[in-house]
């Protein structure tokens, strides 16, 4: 198993955290420094951790609350227009479940 080794990653990130020159301003920017510097497989994991926003931007979506959009999302709310717009174009028929 090939492994990845991030020893100067992880030894840089308290100079890029606190450093005044190096600091990051907000944790989007972070997740972007992770996104350059870790390999696109290692980079999916950490982008589990931001599925607990994606979860909350899906609901504001469904119930038309576009206004609270969290940019920490994976996926921008032009994706679920996207996705809603595929949906449509295949479900072209009524929708036959009766409102709760």
């Amino acid at each position: 198993m090939l492994q990845r080794q991030y020893f100067y990653f992880v030894a840089g990130l308290a100079d890029l955290l606190f450093d005044s020159g190096k600091s990051f301003a907000g944790m989007l920017e972070f997740r972007e420094e992770l996104k350059k510097n870790l390999h696109p497989r290692d980079f999916h994991l950490v982008s589990l951790l931001f599925l607990p926003y994606d979860n909350r931007n899906l609901i504001n979506f469904l119930e038309g609350n576009g206004d609270a959009w969290d940019q920490l999302g994976n996926f921008s709310k032009e994706d679920f227009e996207e996705q809603l717009r595929i949906i449509r174009a295949i479900l072209k028929e009524e929708d036959i479940l009766p409102d709760y």
